[in-house]
């Protein structure tokens, strides 16, 4: 494998012999095709957009298993994920019913990405608020490789149905702001609406591809370990400083954004347009 490179394995042969991206292109599995090439847009897209060196910023290559079995019952997998001591990811094929191949999706492809860069650069948990950073950052990078709209993994979900997607980011099903939260807030995947939501408002107002720049900055470069919702604000905050300067229209709106889901409070004097609160902490896959 190349720096930086993609590198396939058939999950539905024995032996995990690696193929490379032209072997794979001269086969004729259509699924693995597929799969190799979404993994190499979201490998270039990374080195092109934000410079990086693979996936841990030091010329680590991505790992694609395809036809990946069901870990706990075999058969069909209606899930892909990022397994960091594997080493590498695994994407099923879906059940022709919930999911076509996961790997037709290149943002799902691009979500289980930024698991594995996230995981490189900071230590986190997959519970909680930790947990919720992680898919949230991972939606980030999905919509960013895919940018025609907020949805993420409508290219492989219910495929029987057109319209609808795994999440769409900027139309939460569950949380809203921090004050629709009680207790640990629950499954990650529902908490790491309130973030994605925060990252939609920034683009909103400043272009996705600036907001691109602050999310990636400020959760590779400013985040501490063990990061909870109101850590991943500040490292924003702080990313968009660095990046625009303060007092930056940048900063105005990444400081709004988080303030408008409840994540920061607003300025003594205004009155803020929705309630303030925190939650505590609450676990991953596609």
């Amino acid at each position: 494998m190349t720096t930086g490179g993609v590198a396939a394995i058939d999950g539905s042969k024995p032996g995990n012999k690696l193929l490379t991206p032209e072997q794979v292109a001269a086969g004729s599995d259509e699924t693995m095709k597929k799969a190799v090439a979404n993994a190499s847009t979201v490998m270039t897209f990374l080195k092109e957009r934000f410079g990086r060196n693979g996936l841990d910023n030091k010329g680590a290559g991505l790992t694609v298993q395809v036809h990946s079995a069901d870990p706990q019952f075999g058969g069909k997998m209606n899930n892909a994920y990022w397994d960091g001591q594997a080493g590498k990811m695994f994407i099923g094929d879906g059940d022709g019913k919930t999911f076509s191949p996961l790997g037709d999706a290149v943002d799902i492809i691009a979500h289980e990405t930024g698991h594995a860069i996230l995981e490189s650069e900071v230590e986190m948990g997959f519970d909680g608020q930790e947990g919720a950073l992680h898919e949230s950052f991972g939606d980030v990078v999905g919509s960013l490789v895919d940018a025609d709209d907020w949805q993420i993994g409508e290219d492989a979900f219910t495929p029987g149905k057109a319209g609808d997607s795994l999440r769409d980011m900027s139309k939460p099903q569950k949380y809203h702001n921090m004050s629709d939260v009680k207790g640990s807030g629950g499954e990650p995947h529902d908490l790491s609406e309130i973030p994605s939501l925060a990252a939609v408002r920034v683009a909103e107002k400043i272009g996705r591809e600036e907001m691109g720049k602050v999310w990636y900055n400020g959760f590779t470069e400013q985040m501490k370990d063990h990061a909870q919702f109101s850590d991943a604000a500040a490292a924003t905050v702080k990313a968009a400083e660095l990046l625009f300067g303060a007092g930056s229209k940048q900063v105005t709106a990444v400081t709004d954004a988080w303030t408008s889901v409840g994540v920061l409070k607003a300025p003594a004097g205004d009155k803020p347009a929705v309630e303030a609160g925190a939650a505590t902490p609450a676990t991953k896959a596609a």
